[in-house]
């Protein structure tokens, strides 16, 4: 409980200090280190670690990237009510965006795709999309000062 009460006001904190930075690029171990500390304080530590890769994206700011079997298979193209859970080459990773507008888009982008990383790991959600399961996470968001956007 303590553990968990310490990373809730880090994000706080950090929610202060940083969230107002603009411009913000970055980085791999930036975003890996702050996935620890939002599994932490979000998600009871009950994610995987995962890939985390920055690039540029077009069309949106943030994607939890799925490899069904081995090949990136991109959204409906195959049926999302058979997800391969038992697959061991089943697998994700997060795709962030080079550049966000501010520190604190940044750490809602991740913890966003965090939530859809949830739904298929840990709710085995066969969508894994902004549906009830997705929204159901708004109240805590609120609760450490963010905001869960799309």
């Amino acid at each position: 409980m303590r553990h968990t009460v310490n990373h809730k006001a880090r994000i706080k904190r950090a929610l202060v200090r940083r969230g107002g930075i603009k411009n913000y690029t970055p980085t791999e171990g930036v975003a890996k280190s702050w996935f620890t500390i939002l599994n932490r304080a979000l998600f009871e530590n009950k994610l995987k670690p995962v890939d985390i890769k920055i690039k540029r994206l077009r069309g949106c700011i943030g994607q939890l990237h799925m490899d069904w079997d081995g090949r990136y298979s991109r959204r409906g193209t195959c049926d999302q009510s058979k997800l391969p859970y038992h697959n061991p080459t089943f697998g994700y990773k997060i795709e962030l965006n080079h550049r966000y507008k501010t520190w604190k888009d940044f750490l809602e982008t991740l913890a966003h795709e965090m939530v859809h990383q949830y739904q298929v790991e840990i709710q085995r959600d066969p969508y894994a999309n902004h549906n009830k399961n997705f929204y159901a996470w708004r109240e805590k968001f609120a609760r450490y000062g963010m905001g869960l956007t799309l």
